[in-house]
């Protein structure tokens, strides 16, 4: 949080994202995991909040 209050004096959000395997496998597959922090990293880089 510490980390988090130094980047910016707004209002906190929460951010989830429920990413499953499309073949219904298991996500502990390093190609899943990768891919699953790209998505993650597009997610949280993608969308700009602006403040009110």
């Amino acid at each position: 949080m510490r980390v988090f209050d130094e980047f910016g004096n707004g209002e906190k959000i929460a951010m989830y994202a429920y990413i499953v395997a499309k073949d219904g496998g298991t996500m502990t597959r390093m190609e899943y995991l990768n891919e699953t922090v790209n998505v993650l990293d597009n997610i949280g880089n993608g969308f700009k909040i602006k403040n009110s």
